[in-house]
């Protein structure tokens, strides 16, 4: 199925780092599930946190606030 894609806000993006949400869902109705994910394209030799922010940083992270989102789910990063 094609992605659906939504841009983030401005703050979620920098000259390094462009995010945006992707799902496969167009759209959907009240009560049902689907998933959506963060996509984060990043410049060569740049780089974000996972979960783990490591010794320094600050790890990604996602407001969801005032949805009925369920828990984070955290996939292995992938290069491509």
């Amino acid at each position: 199925a094609p992605l659906m894609a939504w841009a983030v806000p401005p703050d979620a993006a920098t000259e390094h780092v462009q995010a945006r949400l992707v799902s496969s869902q167009a759209s959907v109705a009240a009560g049902q599930r689907f998933t959506v994910a963060l996509e984060q394209t990043i410049k060569p030799h740049w780089h974000t946190y996972w979960k783990n922010p490591g010794d320094s940083g600050q790890a990604t992270s996602l407001d969801w606030s005032g949805t009925q989102a369920g828990p984070l789910q955290w996939p292995t990063p992938s290069i491509q």
